[in-house]
C-alpha cells in the first residue's frame, strides 16, 4: 500500500506538466486589483496625503480601463458594437487552450489514480475470495455515501469579468473615504511625536 502510494506520487510528479508563463497584460488586470485591496486594508498605515494620492491614481485607473488586457478591451467593443436585437455571443470554454490544458491535466490524474485503486481491488478480490456478505436492504447503503444520486457534478468555470472586478473594486475605493470620514479612524502615525515623547519623558 505504501509503495503504491509512493509510486502514484511519483507518476503525477512526472506527468505534471511545467505552468504556462502568464501574459503581462493578463497579469496587469489582475495586479490592479491587488494593489487597490491592499491599499484599502492598510490605508490607516499611510499618511492621508498618501492615500488620496493613491486612491486618485487608482481610481482612474480602475475606471478608464487603461489596465485591460487586449482580450478584455476586444471584449469590451464587441459588446459595445452589438446591437439591442443581436443574441449575446457565449464563449465556449472549450476553445480556450488554458481549460484543455487544464483538462488534460485532470485526465492524466485521474488515469494515474485508477490505475493503482485497480490494482489494489483486484488483489483484495484474490485474497478475500470466499466470504460471503449478507444482502442489504436498504438502498441508502447499497449505493453508500458516494453513490450517483449524491454526488454533484462539475461544471466548467466560466470567464472571470474584469470588467465587473474592476468597477466594484472602483466603488470600493471610494467607500473607503467615505468610511475614513464618517467613522472619524485617523492615521496611525499621527501626532506619532508627543507620543513617543510621552513615553520616554
Amino acid at each position: 500500500m505504501i509503495l503504491v502510494g509512493v509510486l502514484r506520487n511519483n507518476l503525477m510528479q512526472f506527468l505534471e506538466s511545467p505552468p504556462k508563463p502568464a501574459k503581462l497584460a493578463s497579469l496587469r488586470q489582475r495586479n490592479i486589483l491587488a494593489r487597490s485591496a491592499a491599499l484599502r486594508a492598510n490605508y490607516l498605515m499611510l499618511p492621508p496625503s498618501s492615500v488620496a494620492m493613491r486612491r486618485t491614481f487608482l481610481t482612474r485607473v480602475l475606471s478608464d480601463g487603461s489596465y485591460f488586457a487586449p482580450e478584455t478591451k476586444a471584449m469590451i467593443e464587441k459588446e459595445r458594437n452589438r446591437k439591442p436585437d443581436d443574441i449575446p455571443e457565449i464563449k465556449n470554454p472549450l476553445a480556450d487552450s488554458n481549460t484543455m490544458d487544464m483538462m488534460m491535466d485532470q485526465a492524466k490524474k485521474s488515469m494515474v489514480m485508477m490505475i493503482p485503486q485497480t490494482a489494489i481491488m483486484g488483489w483484495i478480490n484474490f485474497f478475500f475470495s470466499g466470504f460471503v456478505l449478507t444482502a442489504d436492504s436498504s438502498r441508502d447503503m447499497a449505493m453508500g455515501a458516494g453513490g450517483a444520486a449524491m454526488m454533484m457534478q462539475e461544471q466548467m468555470p466560466g470567464q472571470v469579468d474584469y470588467v465587473k472586478l474592476h468597477t466594484a473594486e472602483k466603488d470600493s475605493l471610494e467607500l473607503m473615504e467615505a468610511i475614513r470620514k464618517n467613522d472619524s479612524v485617523s492615521w496611525v502615525g499621527e501626532e506619532i511625536e508627543s507620543r513617543v515623547l510621552a513615553m520616554y519623558a
